[in-house]
């Protein structure tokens, strides 16, 4: 699979300064997306969740990912900048930054997000599995879905793929979600 330009960097306002830094899937990702979707390893490994099968689905599938009723969600994330060739190092900062808007993924169904005054959350357990090296200073796609939620637990669970579309790690998590009346 042939390398695609990097998308331009937007800063999310929640998260200027740090090392690493997230961004939305956007219309103009339609293309890549696509690329990505259609490589056999990620449709392999992201079993049988409905994929877009062509550039317009695609395109659909990314207007749609902030819609109540959509349960999928996926972002491209890299480090801010040059990184030392340590892979240990490359290892923690996609352990940290898998952890942004993870569970979350379990609220959308519900109509809520992390953000919403009155949602409670809190990591029970999180794991990640790494399958190749990874390089945090280059783009990743972190493709994340929720099979389930219920009884005040959401489950979520993301594959991140290298540019190439190789899967470089899994990640699974099981959160609190609560509905605070006190906070309304």
């Amino acid at each position: 699979m042939a390398d695609a330009p990097s998308p331009p960097p937007m800063r999310n306002p929640f998260l200027i300064g740090e090392q690493v830094y997230l961004r939305p899937i956007e219309e103009a990702d339609a293309a890549r997306c696509y690329e990505w979707f259609s490589d056999p390893e990620v449709r392999f490994q992201l079993g049988r969740a409905a994929l877009p099968n062509t550039e317009q689905a695609s395109l659909e599938f990314i207007r749609g990912v902030d819609g109540a009723t959509r349960q999928m969600f996926a972002i491209v994330v890299r480090a801010d900048g040059s990184l030392p060739d340590s892979p240990a190092l490359h290892k923690y900062l996609l352990a940290y930054a898998s952890d942004f808007s993870f569970i979350g993924t379990a609220l959308q169904p519900h109509g809520v997000s992390s953000w919403s005054k009155f949602i409670q959350l809190a990591s029970l357990d999180h794991a990640i599995w790494f399958h190749r090296e990874v390089k945090m200073d280059d783009w990743l796609l972190y493709s994340i879905d929720s099979p389930w939620a219920g009884n005040a637990r959401g489950f979520a669970r993301g594959s991140i793929f290298n540019r190439q579309g190789e899967l470089v790690a899994s990640v699974a998590q099981e959160g609190l979600i609560r509905v605070r009346e006190d906070w309304m």
